[in-house]
């Protein structure tokens, strides 16, 4: 007795390999006057708004590229976060502007800024969970939705403000 095996490749199978969370402060105000020096104040107090941002490299496990448009929203699974982000930024990108995820091919990158928008649930959410996650929509070369792919266990590393200085926001009422 004999059987065949048979290999059948998946067109399409993007996947996230790695991720990198920082917290980031968007200041509030204009730009410096002349002469004038930027200071970013300790901790991200109000009005600047707390955020993070996350770093994704995706590869492509498939035979054929994928894309993430610029112009989809990313969605946020996080309590405390706002449920969708825009891509600030992403290499490598095609002639439409959209970030190429390419086979055997580990330079995909995709940079998001989640704005925090409930600070309460955020910190709660940090200290018993601690992780963030994301899910991105997934194209095809005719720019058709094949797949949302998402991408777990996000943890920030330190940055602009902390968790725990966020919490004696949370405590002091703010």
């Amino acid at each position: 007795m004999s059987i065949a095996a048979t290999t059948v490749q998946k067109t399409n199978q993007p996947a996230p390999f790695s991720a990198y969370a920082i917290y980031t402060c968007g200041i509030k105000g204009g730009p410096p006057q002349e002469n004038e020096t930027l200071n970013i104040p300790k901790g991200c107090p109000p009005p600047n708004e707390k955020s993070v941002t996350i770093i994704v490299k995706f590869t492509e496990l498939g035979t054929q590229n994928s894309y993430i448009s610029p112009r989809e929203k990313v969605i946020v699974l996080t309590p405390g976060l706002a449920t969708s982000a825009e891509i600030l930024d992403g290499f490598p990108t095609d002639s439409q502007g959209r970030i190429v995820i390419r086979p055997n091919n580990f330079e995909a990158s995709v940079t998001v800024i989640v704005p925090v928008t409930d600070l309460y649930s955020f910190v709660n959410w940090m200290r018993d969970v601690g992780k963030i996650t994301l899910q991105f929509k997934i194209l095809d070369s005719e720019g058709r939705h094949i797949q949302d792919v998402q991408v777990s266990g996000v943890v920030p590393y330190g940055g602009a403000w902390s968790i725990e200085e966020a919490a004696g926001e949370v405590e002091q009422g703010g």
